[in-house]
């Protein structure tokens, strides 16, 4: 009867770490800030650069130089994204 309530009781605490657990990792540990202030702070000038990591521009020219593979525009493309994401 101890060892039935005994686990009961560790399976308990496992279920409510998951839960906390899973919690913290879907809000991110914090709450934007959704008020007035911050929307009129909310400029598309701010992610131009983001966009340019996403154009095709450059990808068109590196095809027609010289010395083109197709190694180097995977590699470009692998760059852009980690930059992108803010990895790199």
């Amino acid at each position: 009867m101890i060892v039935l309530t005994l686990a009961s009781i560790v399976v308990m605490v496992l279920i409510a770490a998951t839960v906390m657990l899973i919690r913290t990792m879907g809000t991110g540990g914090h709450s934007l800030p959704v008020t007035a202030e911050w929307i009129s702070d909310l400029s598309t000038e701010r992610y131009k650069p983001m966009l340019r990591l996403l154009d095709s521009a450059d990808i068109e020219f590196l095809r027609g130089q010289p010395g083109y593979t197709r190694d180097m525009e995977s590699k470009l493309r692998a760059q852009r994204c980690q930059v992108f994401r803010g990895l790199g």
